[in-house]
């Protein structure tokens, strides 16, 4: 396939038999439509495959990880699909161990449920951005100040429009299951 035809594609599919797909809301400046919901795997595909079948095939992953249960524990929490996705997108760029994940996650749903901390100010949605021009420069306080974007969550409150990449499972379970903190903070030293 080509980009353009999975722009395409993600653009005309419409749910693909996903009822999930259905309540992805329509917010100003989301980059793709689908983000977050390309469930990251490996999959066998054949190689005439359509760039809608490869698409189906990833949702299909999806649908198969972040099942009924844990669409039911999310909503049991408050949190529709699409926040725990764009929440776990930002717990998947930031944290470099899983193990660290949970307590990253706790941080940003403090962040969230506190009127003190209305910035997730996440340097992973900065660093999307900047990916997005071509950009592959670390984040800067000169990016955070020049960047004018909804995705730039030192300048947005609360979550972005959309998710910065498709997060992992572990990533999923830690914004459904976040360890219980009271953090608002955490730091990512040089050695990781």
């Amino acid at each position: 396939g080509t980009k353009e035809g999975f722009v395409k594609a993600i653009a005309e599919g419409g749910n693909f038999g996903y009822d999930f797909l259905d309540e992805i809301p329509s917010e100003a400046g989301r980059t793709y439509r689908l983000d977050g919901y390309l469930f990251p795997d490996t999959y066998f595909v054949y190689a005439d495959s359509s760039e809608t079948e490869i698409l189906a095939k990833l949702l299909s992953g999806f649908d198969q990880k972040f099942d009924g249960a844990l669409r039911a524990e999310a909503a049991a929490r408050g949190y529709s699909v699409d926040e725990v996705l764009r929440i776990a997108s930002i717990v998947e760029r930031e944290a470099y161990y899983r193990s660290d994940m949970p307590r990253i996650a706790s941080v940003f749903l403090n962040r969230l449920k506190s009127r003190a901390f209305p910035y997730l100010e996440s340097d992973a949605t900065v660093k999307y951005i900047k990916l997005l021009s071509g950009d592959t420069g670390a984040p800067t306080a000169a990016d955070i100040d020049a960047l004018e974007n909804p995705y730039i969550t030192y300048k947005t409150k609360g979550l972005p429009p959309g998710a910065i990449c498709s997060p992992g499972y572990d990533a999923i379970l830690s914004v459904i299951r976040p360890a219980e903190t009271d953090y608002y903070y955490f730091v990512s030293a040089k050695d990781k």
